[in-house]
């Protein structure tokens, strides 16, 4: 069976795609509408969507929807991290969107007898990595507020009082609730699964891992 490597750029807005064996472009927009046009593309160069594997780089919720689609359809598709890419490619001149996509696709061509594909997971996976990367900015945040505080509070001076450290407490103080809030719905959901329910505890039976790491592992693997 022929394999049509097709490497892909995601912005916000918009999804490039280059088909490394076809030297094809195409442009749609990042949502149903434009992935729908894919699939167009696709029947348009007589390519049978089991023939497909899409390579993109790990982009966080500029890839969710697409994600979602081509596991609907049942396009393979696989994740592969910028670095990786850049790695194995080495130095390269230009840069825009479709030449990025090319570079992808050469680079799924290159990997194709090592690549995996992306296996769809569960949703209440898919709401512990929502609810757990909101969980870390409001953690980075509330620490970039605390840090501001002792600053602040020794180059000026300032009691706790003051309108400027005060101000800032009651942010901290409503990040702290917040994060809370997060964390039980987290572990709402933890003892729900049996599955992920199991591999939590497996995974604080090693010493030095609590809930945070183990809930981490579980996500990012």
């Amino acid at each position: 069976m022929k394999l049509y490597n097709v490497g892909t750029d995601l912005s916000k807005k918009t999804v490039d795609f280059v088909t490394h064996e076809l030297r094809a472009f195409l442009k749609v927009d990042n949502n149903v509408s434009g992935f729908n046009n894919l699939i167009k593309w696709f029947h348009q160069h007589s390519i049978d969507l089991s023939e497909v594997m899409i390579v993109m780089e790990h982009t966080g919720l500029y890839s969710y929807q697409l994600e979602r689609f081509l596991h609907q359809h049942g396009i393979s598709f696989a994740k592969v991290s910028a670095l990786a890419i850049k790695r194995s490619l080495g130095l390269a001149r230009g840069k825009s969107d479709k030449i990025d996509a090319r570079r992808i696709a050469r680079y799924a061509f290159e990997k194709k007898d090592c690549l995996s594909a992306d296996q769809p997971v569960s949703e209440n996976l898919k709401t512990l990595q929502l609810l757990h990367s909101t969980r870390e900015r409001l953690v980075r945040t509330r620490a970039s507020y605390m840090t501001a505080v002792n600053e602040q509070k020794e180059a000026y001076h300032l009691k706790q009082t003051d309108i400027i450290i005060a101000a800032q407490l009651k942010v901290i103080k409503s990040l702290d609730q917040q994060i809370q809030k997060l964390e039980d719905e987290i572990q709402a959901i933890v003892q729900t699964d049996k599955q992920i329910n199991k591999n939590y505890s497996l995974l604080q039976s090693i010493n030095g891992v609590g809930p945070v790491v183990a809930l981490a592992t579980i996500i990012k693997t």
